[in-house]
């Protein structure tokens, strides 16, 4: 989050845990003992971000932190009186006045900081007319300068563009209250139970591509579904509430022209779909990966029109486009003849190391070392172009650059117009 001593500008607030009241413990909102566990917990994660900001020499302009409270009563927080979340961010005040009474010893002048860079948050799926009565009311008598905001805010099932009308109304009348967070941008598959209900978008049933995790594991990227709530669709009616127009989130699940696998059938779920554009689009990538450029757009549309229109006949087949292409025949086009395989930049650099090895195998069949790599060729990308463009060159001169320039999808053949933005030619065969 920083560069050159300053917080990112897109950072204001900064939450150091979220709904500690229910898990610092579990029980702290309703054991005397365990609610100054709560406090402590808070003060003291407080003060460790003030002194490692010290240590790193971070300058103005500061930003914010909170602790973003549960919706929950806390029974034996000073002044709670049975409200929900205000008890905890009393008790934090408190703590933050007298730290000893906590059991802690700070190193900062915690108050003083706490009253320039400290506000409240809390999360709920209550409606708005129900928070006027149950909090906002109450706040400003607690708290007359520190603002609040609410770091997740849905009531599921409910109007999504009343709801967030009258709440947004609210921030707009109370010059304390910052605003809301709409909870939440996808579905929580993994927590279940009534934890679905809150998410804008579930996943699809098409995959958009696989991905490397962290741990090396491999999983697959779905399309992403707008949720309906009584026959809408929760990003449209997100998006109208704040005044703005959300983009056609109802065709995200359709296929893409820059993602289905070039084949009979990414070829059948792209013309399908009768969009000129996409069959288009889908085209220009076939031939991009037969070394090809793109020189006249407008020839490329009418191409595209007449195997979009004919799909459903005879002769205008995935195989009959392959033919098509790499007859030479159309004028809007041009054929490079220093085409060269190379590394998919849009691949994964796991799977572009798992194709280096097996590529470099076959070389070595050939009488070729990739012990012979170019020291400036560092990159795994690099690395794949240096492998990739010798073991078509050598091995499979002149073949199906679909097939034998593949690698498992980690290799594209590309012509020099395309891969000179993106690759060092001093890794690439000649």
């Amino acid at each position: 989050f920083l560069k050159n001593g300053q917080y990112h500008p897109a950072l204001s607030y900064f939450i150091l845990i979220n709904e500690p009241d229910l898990k610092v413990p579990t029980t702290a909102d309703s054991v005397p003992e365990d609610s100054q566990k709560l406090a402590r917990a808070i003060i003291s994660a407080f003060d460790a971000v003030l002194d490692a900001e010290q240590d790193a020499g971070v300058h103005g302009p500061f930003i914010n932190f909170t602790a973003t409270f549960s919706y929950a009563i806390c029974s034996v927080c000073p002044k709670s009186h049975g409200l929900p979340a205000l008890g905890q961010m009393l008790l934090v005040e408190d703590a933050m006045m007298h730290p000893e009474k906590y059991g802690y010893k700070p190193r900062h002048f915690l108050y003083a900081a706490y009253l320039r860079r400290w506000v409240n948050s809390f999360n709920t799926a209550n409606e708005a007319a129900d928070l006027q009565n149950t909090f906002f009311v109450h706040y400003e008598k607690s708290f007359s300068v520190t603002p609040v905001f609410i770091g997740e805010y849905h009531k599921p099932g409910g109007p999504v563009l009343q709801e967030v009308q009258q709440i947004l109304q609210l921030a707009d009348q109370m010059p304390l209250f910052l605003g809301i967070n709409f909870f939440e941008f996808q579905v929580s598959y993994w927590k279940g139970g009534s934890e679905m209900q809150f998410g804008l978008f579930g996943l699809g049933g098409y995959p958009i591509g696989k991905f490397s995790y962290a741990d090396g594991s491999k999983y697959t990227s779905w399309c992403l579904s707008p949720e309906v709530v009584s026959g809408t669709l929760l990003p449209e009616a997100l998006a109208a509430a704040y005044g703005g127009h959300s983009p056609p989130v109802a065709q995200l699940c359709l296929p893409q022209a820059e993602t289905v696998p070039i084949s009979t059938l990414g070829y059948n779920l792209i013309v399908g779909l009768k969009d000129t554009n996409k069959t288009a689009a889908f085209i220009s990538r076939v031939a991009s990966h037969l070394g090809y450029d793109v020189i006249h757009p407008t020839g490329l549309r009418e191409f595209a029109k007449v195997y979009m229109h004919g799909n459903s006949g005879k002769g205008y087949q995935f195989d009959d486009l392959m033919k098509d292409l790499q007859s030479g025949k159309s004028d809007w086009f041009n054929r490079s003849s220093g085409a060269r395989c190379v590394a998919d930049r849009n691949a994964s650099q796991s799977a572009v190391e798992k194709a280096i090895t097996w590529g470099c195998g076959k070389l070595a069949q050939a009488g070729h070392s990739c012990d012979d790599i170019d020291a400036a060729c560092h990159s795994a990308f690099q690395k794949g172009d240096w492998v990739f463009s010798r073991y078509y060159k050598s091995v499979h001169k002149d073949a199906n650059a679909l097939e034998q320039c593949n690698f498992g999808g980690a290799a594209v053949f590309s012509s020099p117009k395309m891969y000179h933005s993106f690759a060092d030619p001093a890794c690439i065969a000649a």
